[in-house]
């Protein structure tokens, strides 16, 4: 039976370069076409990306500002993918 999970991802310009990506949330299991996150579901993967977005920053050398969480979110994107467990 399938898995579906959701993430949010960052992409981080220059100086950095990189996709920070949000830990994934399995949000159904099962199989149903056209399933999709909920509003809380999605909300609920903030924190996380945050976090990464703030953890890969900080590891640069030298370390990069936080962008703030209002300049993340807006520029996040959703990814969904399934996988049979």
């Amino acid at each position: 039976m399938p898995n579906y999970y959701c993430w949010l991802q960052y992409e981080w310009a220059a100086p950095v370069s990189k996709s920070v990506k949000g830990d994934e949330l399995r949000f159904f299991t099962g199989h149903k076409h056209g399933v999709a996150p909920t509003a809380k579901q999605w909300e609920s993967r903030r924190e996380s990306l945050y976090a990464n977005v703030r953890a890969t920053g900080a590891a640069k050398r030298p370390p990069v500002d936080y962008p703030g969480d209002s300049v993340v979110l807006a520029a996040a994107t959703q990814h969904t993918r399934s996988a049979h467990g």
